[in-house]
This record gives C-alpha cells, structure tokens and sequence, in this order.
C-alpha cells in the first residue's frame, strides 16, 4: 500500500514537473519567434509580420472602436461643452476635445450656433 501511495506521488510529481517544463519551452520558442521576428525586420523591414510576431505571446492589435453619433448625441454634447467646459465634456461622453471643436465649427457653418 505505502509502495503504491509513493508511485502514485512520483508519478504527480513527474507530471507537474512535464507540465511546468513544456510551459516554459512554450514561452521561449515565443520568445525565440520574436527574436528571430526582430531580427528579420531589420534585415527587410518587413512590418506585415509584426502582428504574427507577437501573436504567440498574447498581444493583440489594438482597434480604435469608430463611434458614430447621432445628432441629437452630438446636440447634448455640445450643450454639455458649452454649460461646463469641452475637456469635462469630452471625458464625460469618452470624445476627443478635438471632435467637440469640430462638431462646433461645423454647427457655426451650418448657421445652427
């Protein structure tokens, strides 16, 4: 019985030990991949393969999420620019201060301020 318990101990210990060691190899061939990566973007400037590159370490290419207003959106965050300021505004609806400006000018254009 004990012979058996102590098998059964090595033999969990055996996998742990698998488990942590295909873990590592895992993070340095990703870490290879990279370096080999860098190493061929300097020879070709070949950015294409950047996004390839650092795919296997977890990193993902960041997309700038595009909002589309509607008017009446656009109506209430103005109103908010000019009752307080466009920088509280901006962070208030998650805008650029710089579309507010925009959004203003074109509203002035169009005779609407």
């Amino acid at each position: 019985m004990l012979e058996k318990t102590l098998t059964q101990e090595i033999e969990a210990k055996k996998a742990a030990i698998q488990a942590k060691a295909d873990a590592e190899k895992k993070a340095l061939d990703a870490e290879l991949a990279v370096a080999e990566g860098l190493e061929k973007l300097a020879k070709g400037n070949d950015y294409a393969s950047v996004d390839s590159m650092l795919k296997p370490l977890g990193f993902k290419k960041e997309q700038k999420s595009r909002t589309t207003r509607t008017d009446g959106e656009v109506e209430i965050i103005l109103k908010d620019a000019e009752d307080t300021s466009v920088a509280k505004a901006a962070k208030k609806h998650k805008v650029a201060g710089s579309q507010i400006y925009t959004w203003r000018s074109k509203k002035k254009k169009l005779g609407g301020g």
